[in-house]
């Protein structure tokens, strides 16, 4: 007896669960069934492209603004076409899964001449194509699809990078168990984690400080630590910056706010804060040319701690093994220096302070 829960209905699911109202892409032969899914509900609207490019850019631009997107193409030409998009993705932490509508398992496992490839039996430069970019990616097959794409969800939020999933047309029909439904909000609940020697080093150096500031990166918007880091600015009085990554996602209002930094073309009020700080605390951040003024930027590693999601050093030397990019940022929230530093006075965007 058919239950009509199928696994397209789960990926679906998973994917409106991860907090996507809208699927972009364009329609293909190998993906058309699985569109049919997508316009078959009323939790979800399907946003068409005029191609695949174009799909690629609008979900980035979506998992910017709402945290997760999810777009559709075809084998081979499709996203062959859309593979700048998620490129640029990846460079950026931005959170957003591709899926890719596939030639059966059958077809693929033969290597049979179908359209769409490149006429020598071989499935898997595509898939190649996308891991050598670094996105993580997975080819659906009917005996472990469930904890495939569970997987590549929970890497997708844990990560905040994009990922890849190959949906061959012979399971996009896969009767599933529609209990599994019940069980994707247990997908997402974060691990609690413990930092407390990578913390306590983070803590101390911080405490050597005479004249901290804390610069932010775009990982700051990606993970939302931006609370954190008003909470621990606000009760440190220490001045905040942002890059030109991070720009837009910061709340400029915060009345720590400094400016935004870009190297040695920055303001020269705001260049001061950098320049007289004796510790600078990069947070979520990528020294890339076009956010540090073209490697012009006046601090140096011995005067640097880095905190990013996927490590954090103090001058040069990496941290204890327990750190954990989230719990640190949590635990920088409640913490209360011994520098008693005074309250910043900004009015005249300077360094002059309130006794």
């Amino acid at each position: 007896m058919s239950n009509n829960y199928k696994l397209s209905d789960y990926l679906l699911d998973v994917i409106k669960h991860m907090g996507a109202n809208d699927i972009f892409g364009v329609p293909g032969d190998y993906n058309l069934q699985f569109l049919d899914h997508i316009t078959h509900r009323d939790d979800l609207t399907w946003k068409g492209n005029a191609n695949e490019l174009n799909a690629s850019y609008m979900a980035d631009g979506y998992a910017r603004e709402k945290g997760f997107a999810t777009f559709v193409t075809t084998f081979g030409v499709g996203e062959l076409s859309a593979i700048n998009g998620l490129s640029g993705s990846i460079a950026e932490h931005v959170p957003v899964l591709e899926i890719v509508g596939a030639p059966t398992n059958e077809v693929q496992n033969n290597g049979s001449l179908v359209h769409h490839t490149f006429g020598d039996h071989d499935f898997s430069r595509f898939e190649k194509a996308h891991r050598q970019l670094g996105i993580k990616s997975a080819r659906l097959n009917k005996d472990d699809a469930i904890n495939q794409i569970n997987e590549i969800a929970q890497y997708i939020y844990e990560s905040k990078k994009p990922a890849y999933l190959i949906l061959p047309t012979n399971l996009v029909e896969m009767e599933v168990n529609p209990s599994l439904k019940n069980d994707i909000a247990d997908l997402f609940v974060e691990a609690k984690r413990n930092s407390v020697n990578s913390f306590k080093q983070i803590k101390e150096a911080i405490n050597h400080s005479q004249s901290p500031v804390i610069i932010m990166g775009h990982e700051v918007d990606r993970f939302n630590v931006f609370d954190d880091i008003k909470s621990f600015s606000d009760k440190n009085n220490i001045p905040v910056l942002d890059l030109g990554l991070g720009k837009g996602n910061i709340d400029e209002s915060f009345k720590n706010f400094v400016g935004t930094y870009n190297g040695e073309i920055s303001d020269e009020s705001i260049n001061k804060y950098v320049e007289n700080s004796d510790n600078v605390i990069l947070i979520g951040a990528k020294l890339t040319d076009s956010v540090t003024g073209g490697f012009t930027q006046q601090f140096a590693e011995n005067n640097t701690i880095i905190i990013n999601y996927d490590g954090a050093n103090l001058y040069g030397k990496q941290v204890a093994e327990d750190y954990d990019f989230k719990d640190v940022m949590n635990s920088l929230a409640d913490t209360n220096l011994d520098l008693s530093l005074p309250s910043l006075d900004l009015k005249n965007n300077d360094l002059s302070i309130n006794p």
